[in-house]
């Protein structure tokens, strides 16, 4: 269904011919076919790498920046594939490779940032003549490869490789583990769903043996956190909800601290929060913790405030109470909200059933932005759920979003943007997708709530910028540049 786009906002697109190209790892038939085409393309970007270096003469912006370049673009779709892959593939075979190539392209590129010769290769490039756009992506190719640790000696490069390679392996298995371990509690009877929304109540008929299931995942956990009035029934699922991956990740993410912490040493900073904000608009950990610090005290006396007033009104309901547990606030805030303003969000669900969340999305964001969405249909997506559509701006195609977007066995179980294929101006468009757990209409009304129609726009929100920013020259000015402290600020705009 394609979306209706307005008059009020005319958005002018740089014009682009790029072609829609395929993203080839993506629609791999199997495991076996994903591995063949992975290694391959891998095998291409050493190539690519030995004739860049291979290339006598001065070095100028057409035999360094431009192969560098599409060295970049064939570097990234390997990467952004297969990590997509490995957290929505349904199939594990699939998974368990693409886990596999994903780290082995992350291998690659770290071979790629401590490479002496090719650093050696940008520093004499004489750039004073050429345009900003030029320019900045330059200065940041420079910058990240200082980051890397490439103008440190042997003996250090060495050891930056190994320590990057264990924590690309490391936080691979912290995130499975996670993805993997969704849980579930038993309820005795739909008594002790009392609060909760009619149609929730009526998607969790009783099994055979009376008892009703409810999962860890976001449709069941969130309403359960707001309006279940057992608190044991909170207390249990958010119990559940919050041990995720435990206690198998201790070990995991206290090894994770140890490496990063090591990273940053062998690379002379302090701690890793310092390295890691190296390339960002706030540049030190200090901004970071005076930030912090600032909002604390703008905010403290009014949050505890708010804590007073909804332990004064727990106490109606536990005489004596001395404070709110965990699993508290998301309840009592719904219900301070229903009492003392009128306001159930309860009552807001049958106007957000998917599908009109979904259509009524693309057209506010159709007229907002002056564009339009279009259904494809044929394509051979990893699920069958899977919805595709390509963006346009009039009549030029701007790219191509995937929304994979309710819950399922083994995938990935929180919220988030994800892009797919870089876009270049003159070389191909950019292609994202939505990897999300919402209310399927195929078990139900599907009906959402407010906070899930919130991060369906926030999530947007990214995969709209990621679209409209995949039309520049250079790969690092688009989303492989971006500072990771302005990347929320998009779809913050859209919540």
């Amino acid at each position: 269904m394609a979306s209706k786009g307005g008059t009020r906002r005319k958005r002018t697109a740089r014009k682009d011919d790029s072609p829609l190209t395929e993203p080839r790892y993506l629609f791999a038939r199997d495991g076996e076919s994903l591995a063949r085409l992975a290694e391959k393309g891998l095998a291409e970007c050493r190539t690519r790498l030995g004739e860049l270096l291979s290339t006598a003469g001065p070095r100028t912006i057409p035999n360094l920046l431009v192969p560098y370049d599409g060295l970049m673009l064939a570097l990234q779709e390997v990467l952004s594939q297969t990590v997509f892959l490995f957290e929505v593939h349904p199939d594990p075979d699939v998974r368990k490779l693409a886990d596999h190539w994903y780290q082995e392209a992350q291998r690659f590129a770290t071979e790629l940032s401590l490479n002496r010769p090719l650093y050696d290769a940008f520093t004499a490039l004489d750039a004073s003549g050429e345009d900003d756009e030029t320019r900045y992506a330059l200065e940041k190719i420079l910058r990240d490869f200082r980051l890397s640790g490439v103008d440190r000696d042997e003996a250090t490069r060495a050891r930056v490789q190994v320590l990057r390679d264990e924590i690309t392996a490391i936080g691979q298995d912290f995130d499975r583990i996670i993805r993997e371990d969704v849980r579930s509690i038993t309820v005795d009877s739909a008594g002790e769903l009392d609060g909760l929304p009619e149609d929730f109540v009526e998607g969790h008929a009783p099994s055979s043996d009376g008892k009703i299931t409810l999962t860890t995942n976001y449709p069941d956990s969130i309403p359960v956190f707001r309006y279940a009035r057992h608190a044991d029934v909170r207390r249990r699922l958010q119990f559940e909800y919050l041990n995720r991956g435990h206690p198998a990740n201790l070990d995991v993410l206290a090894r994770l601290l140890a490496r990063r912490h090591e990273l940053a040493s062998v690379l002379g900073y302090d701690s890793y929060a310092e390295y890691i904000v190296q390339d960002k608009m706030v540049r030190s950990s200090k901004a970071v913790a005076d930030f912090l610090a600032k909002v604390t005290a703008a905010s403290a006396a009014r949050a505890q405030e708010d804590v007073a007033r909804l332990l004064e009104r727990k106490r109606h309901d536990v005489p004596g109470a001395t404070a709110l547990d965990a699993w508290d606030p998301n309840y009592y805030s719904e219900l301070v909200r229903a009492e003392e303003f009128a306001f159930d969000a309860k009552l807001l669900r049958p106007y957000f059933a998917f599908a009109k969340v979904r259509d009524g999305l693309f057209a506010l964001t159709g007229e907002l932005f002056g564009v339009r969405y279009e259904r494809v249909s044929g394509v051979p997506v990893w699920h069958g759920s899977v919805e595709v559509y390509d963006v346009y701006d009039g009549s030029k195609r701007l790219g191509r979003f995937y929304l994979d977007l309710h819950p399922r066995k083994d995938k990935y179980t929180h919220a988030a943007a994800a892009g797919l294929v870089t876009g270049i101006r003159g070389a191909q468009l950019p292609q994202a997708a939505l990897m999300c757990n919402f209310p399927d209409p195929a078990d139900g009304p599907a009906l959402m709530d407010y906070r899930e129609v919130e991060t369906f726009f926030h999530e947007f929100g990214h995969l709209l910028h990621s679209i409209f920013q995949g039309h520049g020259r250079w790969v690092k000015n688009t989303d492989d540049g971006l500072e990771w402290d302005f990347i929320e600020a998009p779809s913050q705009m859209l919540e």
